[in-house]
């Protein structure tokens, strides 16, 4: 049995160590949050880049707010949809538009957990568009109409799934005809750490990330 002084000291050292795990849970916590911000990893090169997404307004608004420390900036028109996973976009763009990201390195396939630029973007299908998701779906549902896609692996705007969460490519002429929402997404390039101008603008519009340009 022990004595009231070993009860005390058995209870001191579990005190000590819960407080000790919490301190390098706060830690870990913390440099992740940095890691996030500063568009750093801990074996990848800084970010020197932002994709923004939302309406033309609101990127339109976030771009003038940091025009003074952009090199440059492109601004794209995409058609959006509802994916299967609650509270997940998923855009659809014209095959020039993919063609234009695939040659910056924007559509990124991720393999075991690690991203690198698409090489060249698949063909198209004559019946239907290409679909980058994390998993595959003979379909996809865009304003009631079920719209065929041939599934072309985790492909992703940027180093992470972060703006959309699935990406349908149609031909451009389908992609004229087709009734959706329509969203814009910025590609813009920083002269210095963009994470700064970030931080001004992350709630003008719906979704930012930081993003690396391929040297």
């Amino acid at each position: 049995m022990l004595m009231e002084a070993d009860k005390h000291n058995v209870h001191t050292r579990c005190r000590g160590d819960s407080m000790k795990r919490k301190r390098t849970y706060r830690i870990a916590a913390a440099v992740m949050l940095l890691l996030a911000v500063s568009g750093c990893s801990l074996f990848g090169s800084q970010a020197d880049g932002l994709i923004l997404f939302g309406t033309r307004e609101q990127t339109e608004k976030a771009v003038k707010a940091i025009q003074a420390n952009l090199v440059d900036n492109q601004a794209y028109t995409v058609k959006t949809y509802k994916t299967n996973k609650e509270g997940a976009v998923g855009i659809i763009v014209d095959k020039s538009t993919a063609k234009k990201w695939a040659a910056a390195g924007l559509l990124q396939r991720i393999e075991h957990q690690k991203s690198a630029p698409l090489s060249s973007l698949p063909e198209l299908p004559a019946d239907g568009g290409i679909l980058f998701a994390e998993s595959p779906s003979p379909s996809q549902t865009v304003s009631n109409y079920s719209l065929p896609v041939r599934y072309e692996g985790n492909v992703v705007i940027g180093e992470t799934r972060g703006c959309v969460h699935q990406i349908v490519i149609l031909d451009d002429a389908a992609w004229d005809g087709l009734e959706a929402e329509e969203r814009t997404i910025a590609v813009l390039k920083s002269k210095k750490d963009p994470k700064h101008e970030l931080s001004k603008i992350i709630r003008d519009v719906q979704q930012a990330q930081l993003f690396t340009f391929p040297k």
